[in-house]
């Protein structure tokens, strides 16, 4: 069975923010009935298929997957600090960095501290 115009914007909607209530409000239905449509939606066999079916082709595009995502944050948790300063605590010269701190940082603050 083929979806209506009306579902099909639901699943786009929904792959958003993973919000049924919300995609279904935008995708057209009463904002008073959102919350239980989307619910409903989201069980409909054919909707599920769809849904699944547009996040592996995301996924796909995107070479994304629960996989990397693990990944990237292990990388991210085993960051060390002493990878980009010298012994002086001076910070590294950008391209001495390893690669997980160029992808991670946009930007940071640097403030000297002086006794006396």
């Amino acid at each position: 069975m083929a979806l209506t115009q009306k579902q099909r914007l639901f699943v786009d909607e929904y792959l958003i923010d993973l919000n049924a209530t919300q995609a279904a409000i935008r995708a057209g239905y009463s904002k008073r009935t959102a919350g239980q449509i989307g619910d409903e939606n989201l069980k409909k066999p054919q909707i599920a298929q769809a849904i699944k079916e547009a996040m592996d082709s995301r996924n796909k595009r995107a070479q994304i997957d629960a996989d990397y995502v693990l990944r990237r944050l292990v990388e991210i948790d085993q960051m060390d600090v002493a990878d980009i300063l010298t012994d002086d605590m001076s910070v590294r010269p950008l391209h001495e960095w390893p690669k997980v701190w160029r992808q991670y940082l946009a930007g940071f603050d640097v403030s000297e501290l002086f006794e006396g």
